[in-house]
Protein backbone atom coordinates (compact mmCIF):
# COMPACT_ATOMS: atom_id res chain seq x y z
CA UNK A 1 0.00 0.00 0.00
CA UNK A 2 0.71 3.59 -0.83
CA UNK A 3 1.67 5.02 2.91
CA UNK A 4 2.90 8.45 1.34
CA UNK A 5 3.94 9.93 -1.99
CA UNK A 6 6.54 12.09 -3.12
CA UNK A 7 5.97 15.41 -5.79
CA UNK A 8 9.01 16.56 -7.69
CA UNK A 9 9.78 19.17 -10.31
CA UNK A 10 12.91 18.18 -10.98
CA UNK A 11 13.77 20.80 -8.20
CA UNK A 12 11.61 20.73 -5.60
CA UNK A 13 10.68 18.06 -3.62
CA UNK A 14 7.44 17.61 -1.27
CA UNK A 15 6.09 14.70 0.75
CA UNK A 16 2.90 14.02 1.92
CA UNK A 17 -0.07 10.71 3.07
CA UNK A 18 -1.41 9.79 -0.02
CA UNK A 19 -4.72 11.56 -0.95
CA UNK A 20 -3.73 14.62 1.11
CA UNK A 21 -4.64 18.00 0.08
CA UNK A 22 -2.25 20.03 -1.75
CA UNK A 23 -1.35 21.74 1.88
CA UNK A 24 -0.35 19.20 3.75
CA UNK A 25 2.20 18.07 1.71
CA UNK A 26 5.19 19.44 3.01
CA UNK A 27 9.22 19.75 2.13
CA UNK A 28 12.59 17.38 3.90
CA UNK A 29 14.87 19.28 5.89
CA UNK A 30 17.85 17.76 6.51
CA UNK A 31 20.92 20.33 7.27
CA UNK A 32 23.69 17.72 7.15
CA UNK A 33 22.95 17.01 3.96
CA UNK A 34 21.96 20.32 3.05
CA UNK A 35 25.52 21.59 3.78
CA UNK A 36 27.38 17.96 1.58
CA UNK A 37 25.15 19.43 -2.05
CA UNK A 38 25.89 22.64 -1.00
CA UNK A 39 23.45 24.30 0.27
CA UNK A 40 22.97 27.01 3.42
CA UNK A 41 21.17 25.76 6.04
CA UNK A 42 20.44 28.89 7.40
CA UNK A 43 19.00 30.19 4.09
CA UNK A 44 14.84 28.31 4.25
CA UNK A 45 14.78 28.40 0.27
CA UNK A 46 18.53 26.93 0.08
CA UNK A 47 17.55 24.25 2.75
CA UNK A 48 14.30 22.76 2.22
CA UNK A 49 12.57 20.56 -0.14
CA UNK A 50 15.63 20.03 -2.67
CA UNK A 51 15.54 16.76 -4.73
CA UNK A 52 18.85 15.42 -3.38
CA UNK A 53 17.96 16.15 0.25
CA UNK A 54 14.63 14.47 -0.14
CA UNK A 55 16.16 11.73 -2.01
CA UNK A 56 19.15 11.05 0.13
CA UNK A 57 17.58 11.38 3.05
CA UNK A 58 13.79 10.82 3.09
CA UNK A 59 14.06 8.11 0.87
CA UNK A 60 17.84 6.39 2.45
CA UNK A 61 16.49 2.87 3.43
CA UNK A 62 16.49 3.33 7.45
CA UNK A 63 14.74 6.86 7.24
CA UNK A 64 11.87 5.32 5.28
CA UNK A 65 10.96 2.44 7.17
CA UNK A 66 11.27 4.20 10.25
CA UNK A 67 8.95 6.55 9.04
CA UNK A 68 6.94 3.67 7.73
CA UNK A 69 6.89 1.79 11.25
CA UNK A 70 6.35 5.14 13.66
CA UNK A 71 5.49 8.38 11.77
CA UNK A 72 2.23 7.60 9.94
CA UNK A 73 -1.16 7.47 11.84
CA UNK A 74 -4.39 6.97 10.81
CA UNK A 75 -6.69 9.51 12.81
CA UNK A 76 -10.27 8.34 13.34
CA UNK A 77 -12.76 11.37 12.84
CA UNK A 78 -16.37 11.92 12.52
CA UNK A 79 -15.71 12.67 8.86
CA UNK A 80 -13.69 9.11 8.44
CA UNK A 81 -9.75 8.20 9.06
CA UNK A 82 -7.74 10.56 8.26
CA UNK A 83 -4.10 9.84 7.04
CA UNK A 84 -0.57 12.09 8.97
CA UNK A 85 2.71 11.65 8.07
CA UNK A 86 5.32 13.59 10.20
CA UNK A 87 6.64 16.04 9.45
CA UNK A 88 10.61 16.87 9.50
CA UNK A 89 10.83 18.33 12.85
CA UNK A 90 9.04 15.74 14.34
CA UNK A 91 10.75 12.89 13.12
CA UNK A 92 13.75 14.46 13.84
CA UNK A 93 12.88 15.24 17.87
CA UNK A 94 11.32 11.86 18.32
CA UNK A 95 14.60 10.57 17.27
CA UNK A 96 16.82 12.69 19.19
CA UNK A 97 14.45 11.96 22.50
CA UNK A 98 14.43 8.55 22.15
CA UNK A 99 18.27 8.25 21.65
CA UNK A 100 18.56 10.97 24.69
CA UNK A 101 15.98 8.20 26.62
CA UNK A 102 18.31 5.55 25.08
CA UNK A 103 21.60 6.88 26.37
CA UNK A 104 20.44 7.14 29.89
CA UNK A 105 20.34 11.00 29.44
CA UNK A 106 17.28 11.80 30.89
CA UNK A 107 18.36 15.46 32.04
CA UNK A 108 19.26 16.69 28.66
CA UNK A 109 17.17 18.03 26.11
CA UNK A 110 14.74 20.47 25.45
CA UNK A 111 12.49 20.39 21.78
CA UNK A 112 10.81 24.01 20.95
CA UNK A 113 7.53 24.31 18.94
CA UNK A 114 5.97 27.14 17.54
CA UNK A 115 1.81 27.28 17.39
CA UNK A 116 0.43 25.42 15.24
CA UNK A 117 3.91 23.05 14.16
CA UNK A 118 2.62 19.36 15.73
CA UNK A 119 3.40 19.60 19.43
CA UNK A 120 0.78 16.82 20.02
CA UNK A 121 1.49 14.51 16.87
CA UNK A 122 5.53 14.95 18.33
CA UNK A 123 4.29 13.43 22.00
CA UNK A 124 2.28 11.04 19.95
CA UNK A 125 5.36 9.71 18.03
CA UNK A 126 7.40 10.10 20.77
CA UNK A 127 5.31 8.00 23.63
CA UNK A 128 4.35 5.73 20.32
CA UNK A 129 8.02 4.41 19.78
CA UNK A 130 9.60 4.65 23.18
CA UNK A 131 6.61 2.40 23.83
CA UNK A 132 7.37 -0.27 21.28
CA UNK A 133 11.05 0.38 21.13
CA UNK A 134 12.35 -3.18 21.71
CA UNK A 135 15.40 -2.42 23.20
CA UNK A 136 13.40 -0.12 25.83
CA UNK A 137 11.48 -3.20 27.60
CA UNK A 138 7.76 -1.26 26.97
CA UNK A 139 8.62 1.10 29.84
CA UNK A 140 5.41 3.14 31.03
CA UNK A 141 4.96 7.22 29.28
CA UNK A 142 3.66 9.69 31.32
CA UNK A 143 2.71 12.89 29.33
CA UNK A 144 2.32 15.94 32.09
CA UNK A 145 -0.43 18.39 30.38
CA UNK A 146 -0.38 22.27 32.60
CA UNK A 147 -3.75 23.06 30.76
CA UNK A 148 -7.43 20.94 30.68
CA UNK A 149 -8.56 21.74 27.27
CA UNK A 150 -4.91 20.89 25.80
CA UNK A 151 -5.28 17.48 28.34
CA UNK A 152 -8.33 17.11 26.58
CA UNK A 153 -7.09 17.54 23.48
CA UNK A 154 -3.72 15.21 23.65
CA UNK A 155 -6.06 12.49 25.73
CA UNK A 156 -8.43 12.90 22.01
CA UNK A 157 -6.08 12.65 19.94
CA UNK A 158 -3.66 9.54 21.08
CA UNK A 159 -6.87 7.26 21.56
CA UNK A 160 -7.94 8.75 17.86
CA UNK A 161 -4.13 7.85 16.51
CA UNK A 162 -4.09 4.60 17.64
CA UNK A 163 -2.62 4.74 21.10
CA UNK A 164 -3.01 1.85 22.89
CA UNK A 165 -3.11 1.34 26.48
CA UNK A 166 -3.92 5.18 26.85
CA UNK A 167 -5.25 5.83 30.17
CA UNK A 168 -6.45 9.56 31.52
CA UNK A 169 -5.19 10.21 35.26
CA UNK A 170 -7.70 12.38 37.14
CA UNK A 171 -5.62 12.57 40.18
CA UNK A 172 -2.85 12.13 42.46
CA UNK A 173 -4.41 8.94 44.30
CA UNK A 174 -4.85 7.62 40.55
CA UNK A 175 -1.50 8.82 39.67
CA UNK A 176 0.89 7.10 42.91
CA UNK A 177 -1.57 4.17 41.81
CA UNK A 178 -0.68 3.87 38.38
CA UNK A 179 3.20 4.46 39.00
CA UNK A 180 3.34 1.36 41.69
CA UNK A 181 1.47 -0.46 39.24
CA UNK A 182 3.34 -2.85 37.18
CA UNK A 183 0.68 -2.12 34.06
CA UNK A 184 2.51 -0.58 31.00
CA UNK A 185 0.96 2.14 29.12
CA UNK A 186 0.62 5.83 27.91
CA UNK A 187 -0.64 8.16 30.86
Amino acid sequence: PNLFSIATDGLQTVYGATYSPEQYFLKWRDDELVIKYGGDPKNKESSEGHLEVTLDSLLRPPNRLDIIDNFIVHEQTPEGINKKVARYQQVRATNKIVDRVKEDEYQKGLVWHTQGSGKTLTMFFTAWKLRYDPDLDSPKIFVLIDRIDLDDQVYDDFVNHGGKHVVRVTSVKQLGEVIASPEQGMF
